[in-house]
């Protein structure tokens, strides 16, 4: 689907920055350089630099998913709709990161010798090294000045919104693929599980190429109810292990042919993936976050109302 370009892996870094905290590799650091043309800063943050800013925020985006996980355990009785749970996991995950990003300032503030503190102390660079820069660049001057908070939590809600809707549209794919067959909740988990795969790949694009995904999918508009997405976007691919959610081969043909113009700008663009897909443990927080999506969606009146 994807225009190919090399991947760029960054779990090793992100688990040395977990172990050690963040050091200084070269002297003549780029984040501390002025720059006249905002153009060169923007290849140190899209490209030359992007896989060190990338697994910073892969640790602290993991940080705070383990920071919030009882709390998601603990749903609301209130969630009886797939938007409802979008919005619950939001708040939830804003409000961990929050706590984390505060945690983290105030052993910054007491010159705590933790690795963590070295951590955070370098995304903040990358966060004043945006501001001052990156704001001025065709494309991103509309953007505005960034909050630590804020450069975290849009690669974030991006997630929880293809989960969502991956979500809303699995109970009506099976239907359309299954006339007359009221599904089990058992059911629509399980294709859940396995339509990971679809999340997983998604989340593995660079920036270019996802945005391209996300608008095409966008405008393939439902005719029967307006400003919803077509469920005619999605089939259910079979193999050995059971049915899965993927994009339908006129939603692929379209992402294709909107991906098509941008080719170029793809191939200059590191393929590093969401930094929430690097696992320091047992699974990444992208899998935590699909996990908790299918467990409380099991809830009948989630899955039934769709």
């Amino acid at each position: 689907m994807g225009t190919e370009q090399p991947k760029v892996p960054i779990g090793d870094l992100a688990r040395k920055i977990r172990q050690v905290g963040y050091e200084t590799i070269d002297s003549k650091d780029p984040l501390k350089r002025e720059y006249q043309n905002p153009n060169a800063a923007l290849r140190i943050w899209d490209i030359d630099l992007k896989p060190e800013r990338f697994a910073i925020i892969a640790d602290l985006v993991d940080r705070a998913f383990l920071r919030t996980e009882s709390k998601l355990d603990q749903q609301p009785p209130s969630l009886k709709s797939c938007e409802a749970l979008s919005l619950h996991i939001k708040d939830r995950l804003s409000q961990a990161i929050g706590e984390e990003l505060e945690f983290l300032n105030d052993l910054s503030s007491r010159n705590s010798s933790d690795p963590a503190v070295r951590t955070y102390d370098r995304f903040l660079e990358w966060v004043e090294f945006h501001n001052k820069y990156i704001t001025q660049t065709e494309g991103h001057q509309k953007c505005g000045s960034l909050s630590p908070q804020d450069a975290i939590t849009p690669g974030i809600n991006a997630a929880i919104n293809w989960m969502g809707l991956t979500l809303e549209m699995i109970p009506q794919v099976y239907r359309r693929a299954n006339p007359g067959v009221t599904p089990e909740v058992a059911t629509l988990a399980d294709i859940a599980r396995r339509s990971y795969s679809l999340l997983g790949k998604l989340a593995s694009y660079d920036i270019v190429t996802f945005n391209c995904i996300g608008f095409t999918v966008a405008e393939l508009e439902d005719p029967t109810n307006q400003g919803a997405i077509d469920p005619n976007s999605f089939q259910l691919i079979s193999n050995r292990n059971g049915p899965r959610l993927d994009f339908s081969e006129t939603a692929k043909t379209s992402i294709a042919e909107r991906i098509l113009p941008s080719r170029q700008a793809i191939l200059q663009t590191p393929r590093i993936g969401c930094p929430a897909l690097v696992n320091f443990g047992d699974r990444s927080p992208i899998a935590k976050l699909w996990s908790w999506y299918i467990d409380m969606a099991s809830s009948e009146d989630i899955w039934v109302s769709r």
